[in-house]
């Protein structure tokens, strides 16, 4: 089952303070942008969209995921002969 988050009510709201270059909410108001409704819109496609897509999974040919660097073993070196 899909789980969503398009809801057709208005949930319960709690205020939020948020840091916004001063800029864009200049242009907001400008082009009469409500920013809260705004938010809300955008972070259900967010969340919908990774909902519907899943986890990320291995697709053939594409490259494979890097592994990060190791700099230190929590056991010491490999020495020859162990193991």
């Amino acid at each position: 089952m899909e789980r969503t988050y398009d809801y057709t009510y208005r949930s319960e709201q709690r205020k939020l303070a948020l840091l916004v270059d001063k800029n864009l909410i200049e242009l907001a108001r400008q082009n009469n942008i409500n920013l809260s409704r705004f938010l809300e819109e955008k972070l259900r496609e967010l969340l919908n969209m990774k909902i519907s897509m899943g986890p990320p999974r291995f697709e053939l040919g594409s490259p494979a995921p890097q592994a990060g660097r190791i700099t230190r073993l929590p056991y010491g070196p490999f020495k020859e002969g162990q193991g």
